[in-house]
Order: C-alpha cells, then sequence, then structure tokens
C-alpha cells in the first residue's frame, strides 16, 4: 500500500490507477492547494496542463516524494516531448509520453512496464554567439560518451571557427579542405574517405574540424553537407554537429535541419539573452522552428551573478538542462594549451570537468535509447583500419 497525489491529472488516469492499485491511498490538488498534501508521499503525478516544464523544478522545491511523474502534453513535434522529457530526467523525474493510454501510463507508473525511447543519432550543438565554447562542449561531450563504447563523430560546421586548436597537433583536415570531395558531383565519395580525412582522438572519437579558409564561409551548399552528414551517421553510432553561432549560413542551418537533439549554448553575459532571441525572432521562427525544440546549456557558469540559470531560462524561452561552471584561470591555460576541459593541468579542475560533461553524456544517452552496448555499430575492418 502507498499514498499517491494527482496534481492537474484527468480522472480517466485517476479510474485506471484505482483499478490497478485499490489499495493505494489516493489524493487530488489542483497547483495553488498543494499544501493541503501529506508530506510523506510515496507518488506524485503532476500534469503538465497544470504546472508548466519551466515552472517544475521550483513546485517540487518543497515537496518530496519517493517518485515524481510528470504527464507530458500532446505536441505535434517529437523534439520538443524529448526535450521536456529531458529536462524531467535531469530533475529525477519520471516523463510520463502522451498518445498512450491510462492504462500504459499507469503500468509505467507502477513499473510493470517497461520504457520505450526512440533512437537518435545527430547531436547539433549551436552557440548563441562567438567565444561561447560550443566546440569545447561538443568535443569534451564526444570524449565522455566515447568512453562509454559509443562510435562518435563531430563534424565542424562552424563557418567561422576551425576549431582544431584544442589539439597539438591536429592531425586531420577541415571542412574546407575537404569539401571538393563531396562537391564534385561526378563521384560519389566513399565513407572511408571521409574518415581518413579525420583526426582521430586518443579517447575514441572522429573530428573533422571546421571552416578554416574565412573567405569560404559562405562557400557551402545545402545539398553537399547533407550528403556529409548522412556519410557520417553511417559510420558513428552519434555524429555531434558543431553548428557555430551564425544562423543566416548553410552550415549552420542545415545543421538544425539534420539534427535530432539541439543544445543551445549560452552565457551569463547580457548579450548572450539579446543575441539569441534576435537570431529567432529574424531567423528562426521564420523557419518554423520553436524555442522549446532547444535545450540550454549555460557555459562559465558563476551561481553569485544576478543572471543565472533560473533566470536566463526565462529570458530566453530554452528549457535549462545544464550549467558548466567558470573554471577561471583554468580554462583560460587549458585554451593557450591547446587543451579541452576535460584535459586540464589542474587535477580539480579536470575532476569537476569531466562530471559536468558525465552529467550532460547522461541526457544524450537517455535521448539516444539508453545503453551504449545497444548503440554499437558494427564497425567492422573500416572502424579497424581508421581508428
Amino acid at each position: 500500500m502507498g499514498k499517491v497525489a494527482f496534481v492537474g491529472v484527468d480522472s480517466s488516469i485517476r479510474r485506471e490507477f484505482m483499478e490497478q492499485a485499490p489499495e493505494w491511498e489516493i489524493e487530488s490538488a489542483g497547483a495553488g492547494d498543494v499544501f493541503r498534501l501529506q508530506p510523506d508521499l510515496d507518488l506524485i503525478l503532476i500534469a503538465e496542463q497544470e504546472v508548466s516544464i519551466s515552472d517544475l523544478e521550483p513546485f517540487m522545491a518543497n515537496r518530496h516524494a519517493k517518485q515524481v511523474g510528470y504527464l507530458l502534453s500532446s505536441h505535434c513535434e517529437n523534439s520538443i516531448l524529448e526535450n521536456k522529457a529531458s529536462v524531467c530526467t535531469k530533475l529525477g523525474i519520471l516523463p510520463i509520453f502522451p498518445r498512450q493510454t491510462p492504462k500504459q501510463m499507469v503500468r509505467m507508473l507502477l513499473g510493470t512496464s517497461g520504457k520505450t525511447t526512440m533512437a537518435r543519432k545527430r547531436l547539433v550543438i549551436m552557440g548563441t554567439h562567438p567565444q561561447t565554447g560550443a566546440t569545447m562542449i561538443a568535443l569534451c561531450l564526444a570524449r565522455e560518451l566515447s568512453a562509454r563504447g559509443v562510435s562518435v563523430g563531430v563534424l565542424g560546421l562552424n563557418s567561422d571557427n576551425p576549431g582544431n586548436h584544442y589539439f597539438h597537433p591536429y592531425n586531420g583536415n577541415t571542412l574546407d579542405e575537404y569539401y571538393p570531395e563531396i562537391a564534385d558531383s561526378r563521384r560519389l565519395p566513399k565513407r572511408d574517405e571521409l574518415l581518413n580525412f579525420m583526426h582521430k582522438d586518443e579517447h575514441g572519437y572522429a573530428y573533422l574540424a571546421g571552416n578554416a579558409d574565412f573567405t569560404k564561409r559562405r562557400y557551402y551548399r545545402f545539398d553537399c553537407i547533407e550528403r556529409l552528414i548522412d556519410m557520417a551517421s553511417d559510420i558513428f553510432d552519434l555524429v555531434i554537429l558543431d553548428a557555430g553561432c551564425s544562423p543566416d549560413s548553410n552550415l549552420t542551418l542545415q545543421a538544425l535541419a539534420q539534427g535530432d537533439i539541439k543544445l543551445l549554448v549560452g552565457s551569463q553575459q547580457p548579450l548572450s539573452e539579446m543575441m539569441w532571441n534576435r537570431m529567432y525572432t529574424d531567423i528562426l521562427r521564420l523557419l518554423s522552428y520553436t524555442k522549446d525544440e532547444f535545450l540550454l546549456v549555460i557555459n562559465r557558469h558563476m551561481a553569485d551573478l544576478p543572471l543565472e540559470g533560473r533566470k536566463l531560462q526565462q529570458l530566453m524561452g530554452v528549457p535549462l538542462v545544464g550549467e558548466i561552471p567558470d573554471f577561471g584561470l583554468d580554462g583560460l591555460l587549458c585554451e593557450i594549451e591547446n587543451r579541452l576541459l576535460t584535459d586540464s593541468g589542474n587535477r580539480s579542475a579536470r575532476k569537476r570537468a569531466l562530471a559536468c560533461f558525465s552529467e550532460l553524456a547522461d541526457i544524450v544517452m537517455d535521448r539516444m535509447g539508453g545503453r551504449a552496448d545497444k548503440l554499437k555499430k558494427e564497425r567492422g575492418l573500416l572502424w579497424t583500419r581508421s581508428g
């Protein structure tokens, strides 16, 4: 026997719960009168219509239960639903997807049915403005996911910065050097050729650096970049697309069009919120993107600043899933020494960085479909030869 509280949950689900768990004690409440709920609950089920996803964390701040479920409202875009599910996962809350029968929902709550997720293959990381750290986050995530047994390829689709300065030396080519191979209409490039142009990192992932020729930043055709992304998707379990911060370029737009998961990297600078809302209003909104298709990661986060994470989430209208702290001098030294944060010479900084990216990787893994051993591709001789 247990105690359950329903917050804004419709009567059909309550009836189904009573049928499947008749021994449970049930309470119902709205968001405005939850103070009446008992403090020692086993389960709280919350409907999104009653508590929005942005209000979920403060709503749960002073309410404790052994398990919390969140009923997501129906939406035509699966990516938006899964973004909200990622926020729930970060908060330790079980997301309940729509388009299920009340019986299926209750079985999931009671643990009598397995969780199903959709496999994802392409992660887009875009910055709100230059120098937000989108490339660094892409590469650190690639390292962490590779350590979990996922084959990861990172494509630098940044028109203004190749991002190869994090390696000493960088042993691959840049996008502008490889582009003639995919732009030649007389031949279809083979996937092992792509691997030969990429840098093979010692931690297991491969990286094709972005555009290094500034005169070619508007040079790339949609169809060629789509072909490049498709080739990488055939090789790797996960393709990370470093999309830069130029939504008026073919590179960034094609990355967004091809991405299954979209991370937006911002900072606590007022410029970050201003540039994001400007690029959304002037470009992305007109292309039918909505803000909740993105997930917000704040880089160089300092908790004592007025523009902290939750405030930025409200101003930018994007669900917050991660905060990477400011590493101060250690972060600057990493840039000077051509290192990632996860390779910092300072043991304490390196440990903090690895913990941050481990949490972010948990969210990506959950969106990809779970355990790494289910995601591994039969790489065979191709990967062995090029790795």
